[in-house]
């Protein structure tokens, strides 16, 4: 039926309609080939347009990268286009911080205003300006700009997403995750996917799994805490608690290691395995690789039977065993790293409740990546040739692969927990072979990498010498600059300052040199560089603003000449419990009660501080008195605080030093009461003489005792001196001429009173 040119449905419901329908309507009259951008992954892309506007997007099935799969983000690229919350003009605030109220305002403007913003910053202080970049896709660009407006405060995406788990990849194999390197798809027979949703990567992960589904002879597993996404098509879903990858994967490693299912060829001839390196608990040294003259790691070859460069093609390395080179006590890396992976708190036993998998589970999935690296593994006849130049007739392959992502980053472990997987991956030699995991051009990348951050404080106008962000080696290259606190108490006062020297940034970079329940890690972790690097920075700060500086309880020994040189700013403070014990020692014998800040150190450093008290370096003897109960300090280390007591035992164990003759007594009488009043300005204090308070110490040098815990008076109850024989007693304190102690007994109430400085008084007057 027709009514006024319009069509209407007949009356009979049965009746057939015919309608014409447009089955290839023309979508669009122009398509452009381009690259997706929605995420890292850079995916090929078709974008069909009309009349110059977006209709479509699809894969590009001849991009190298993504073969024509598209994912919903990039489908939705549409979308951000144009969305009505899409920014065409700039905006500028109109009312106050917070309100949200703006303006849009011409390009013209907004240039203007930015130029003059950006001028005054550059003209007073560069690093003024903070300059962040979300994911632009050009961070190479922005980086440059802020080396060059002179900035060092620059910061991109990357450092809020998974730039850890980047860097510890980079750090480890030279290479990463990421988008950085991938599985070997068509050859690889097992493979574990850690923390991956579908975010980065994620067509080229979706074709690759789609190879594995299709042949038929892999095994999938994923370790995530939801099976979702990747993880629901997994022929194994290990459900485990979210922060706890790195444990699992640690005890993994400890049944590889345990069972000896380890690639030992692979680790010595591609890894550093066999590096020396050198044991000295409390030494500067310690930890480092011994190297030759040329700066080459030395290894052992087990057949020439001494110590040769690792860098050698013809070696035989040793991967176990302390010996003795060139008078160094060192083992090759890899029995430390064995010793701290096969410790039993990384047993599946151990970590099953933590983790949320089962000990079985955990020692099930260990032998079954053994058996395929080891028993299934792939020979390729094609011979080829290494970097050392050594030619091999054939390839061999261990086909296990990993890929990780967001997942195992996302929080404090991330770090550590992507290194573990990377080592995980070299132990089974399935690094850059068939079947394992490979990376992609421009990685693997030197290990370790540059360059380093260039971002020390400039003048005004002025530019960087390099990039702002870089690669960090060592603490000295953090762009940590703590000293603005520093420089600001300091200006702000006209007295001496007193200090705890020891780098945070330092201590900070190195809290995995702790070692759980061994005390004796403590003075490795607050090592001597850590002490050094403060002391040396104090200095400068006291002289770049004219002020006075005391440095407490120095601890070691290249503190003393740095301080010798700088007397005119700086005084000193040691300690008896640095003059007095010494690492191992002290850790076997008193473990948590021996742990103080800074750490006491070795022998060699204890001697080096007698000799700046000998040499009249050292200003004051202090206590450093911190009163810790034995509950407390029962406790396992590193929960244990650090700190011991000390006032009541000074007196004794500095006697007894000067009974053995390493100072005389008018040395340790200058110590603990003239050198405090001469440098801090204490009023009526330090000297015998009318108008001076009658404050004395009297003592009997010959009178020989055993320290107790009995003995000590603090609430504390305890001493680290306990047992210790002494010679040379205090038998009686007298205050503003008041006896307040005689023959160890306290007598009268506590009549204490402030401490009046010459300083102080003077402006008073």
């Amino acid at each position: 039926m027709q009514i006024a040119g319009e069509r209407v449905l007949s009356k009979n419901p049965f009746a057939t309609i015919k309608q014409k329908v447009n089955l290839s309507p023309e979508v669009a009259d122009e398509v452009k080939t381009t690259t997706c951008y929605m995420c890292a992954c850079r995916c090929g892309i078709k974008v069909h347009l009309k009349e110059g506007k977006v209709r479509y997007i699809e894969g590009n099935p001849d991009h190298p990268i993504n073969k024509g799969v598209l994912c919903a983000k990039g489908s939705a690229g549409i979308m951000t286009q144009y969305s009505p919350a899409k920014l065409t003009k700039p905006l500028l605030r109109v009312g106050e911080r917070g309100e949200g109220k703006f303006k849009e305002i011409e390009w013209d403007e907004a240039l203007a205003l930015a130029e003059k913003w950006l001028g005054d910053a550059k003209a007073k202080d560069p690093s003024r300006l903070a300059f962040f970049t979300g994911r632009d896709q050009s961070q190479s660009l922005t980086g440059w700009w802020a080396k060059q407006f002179g900035t060092r405060n620059f910061a991109a995406h990357g450092g809020f997403c998974s730039v850890n788990m980047a860097a510890g990849g980079i750090y480890t194999v030279g290479g990463a995750f990421w988008e950085f390197g991938e599985p070997d798809w068509d050859l690889t027979k097992y493979f574990m996917m850690f923390g991956v949703a579908e975010d980065h990567d994620s067509n080229p992960i979706k074709i690759g799994l789609g190879k594995l589904k299709t042949r038929g002879d892999a095994k999938f597993v994923a370790v995530n805490p939801s099976r979702n996404g990747y993880n629901s098509i997994a022929d194994e879903w290990i459900g485990i608690r979210p922060g706890t990858d790195g444990l699992f994967i640690f005890a993994l490693i400890h049944e590889l290691l345990k069972a000896e299912k380890v690639d030992f060829k692979y680790l010595a001839r591609y890894s550093n395995a066999p590096w020396l390196i050198i044991q000295n608990p409390g030494g500067e040294d310690d930890g480092l690789v011994l190297r030759d003259k040329k700066g080459n790691p030395l290894c052992y070859d087990l057949k020439k039977k001494k110590p040769v460069s690792a860098m050698d093609a013809d070696i035989t390395p040793a991967l176990v065993g302390a010996r003795t080179v060139r008078k160094k006590q060192v083992v090759p890396a890899f029995e430390l790293l064995a010793k701290r992976f096969l410790n039993d708190k990384y047993a599946p036993d151990a970590v099953a409740e933590t983790t949320g998998v089962p000990a079985d589970t955990i020692r099930r999935i260990a032998a079954e990546l053994a058996q395929v690296a080891f028993e299934e593994e792939i020979v390729i006849d094609q011979p080829w040739t290494d970097v050392w130049g050594r030619k091999h007739d054939k390839m061999i392959g261990r086909p296990v692969s990993f890929h990780a992502m967001r997942g195992i980053s996302a929080h404090s472990n991330g770090f550590h927990t992507c290194r573990a997987i990377h080592i995980l991956q070299v132990l089974l030699g399935s690094v850059d072979v068939p079947g394992g995991w490979r990376n992609k051009a421009p990685y693997p990348k030197p290990i370790p990498p540059g360059p380093k951050p260039s971002g020390e404080p400039i003048g005004p106008n002025m530019t960087l010498e390099g990039m702002p962000l870089g690669t960090p080696t060592g603490p000295e290259d953090l762009l940590v600059d703590d000293d603005g606190g520093v420089e600001a108490i300091l200006s702000a006062i006209n007295r001496r300052a007193a200090f705890h020297s020891e780098d945070e940034a330092r201590l900070i970079a190195r809290e995995g040199e702790r070692i759980e329940g061994d005390p004796s890690s403590h003075p490795v972790w607050r090592d001597a560089e850590a002490a050094r690097l403060c002391t040396e920075r104090l200095i400068r700060i006291a002289r770049k603003t004219g002020k006075r500086i005391h440095v407490l309880h120095i601890s070691t020994a290249e503190e003393i000449p740095l301080l010798a040189a700088n007397k005119d700013v700086a005084t000193v403070e040691l300690t008896p419990q640095h003059l007095t014990l010494a690492a191992p020692e002290a850790y076997e014998s008193l473990g948590t009660y021996a742990q103080m800040n800074p750490p006491i150190r070795s022998a060699e450093h204890r001697a080096g501080l007698w000799r700046g008290l000998a040499d009249g370096v050292v200003d004051v003897l202090g206590s450093d008195h911190a009163p810790h109960t034995i509950e407390e300090k029962e406790q396992p280390y590193p929960l244990s605080p650090s700190g011991m007591p000390g006032v009541q035992t000074l007196v004794p164990i500095m006697l007894t030093h000067v009974n053995n003759g390493n100072l005389s007594l008018e040395r340790f009488v200058d110590l603990t009461s003239h050198g405090p009043c001469r440098i801090f300005g204490i009023s009526q204090k330090g000297r015998i003489a009318a108008g001076y308070d009658a404050d004395f110490t009297i003592v009997d040098m010959s009178a020989s005792r055993t320290i107790t815990n009995d003995w000590i008076e603090s609430r504390c109850g305890w001493t680290p001196y306990d047992g210790s024989e002494v010679k040379g007693w205090p038998i009686g304190t007298i205050i503003r001429g008041n006896t307040v102690m005689w023959d160890d007994e306290i007598i009268g109430n506590a009549a204490g009173q402030p401490v009046g400085f010459l300083e102080t008084l003077q402006k008073s007057i």
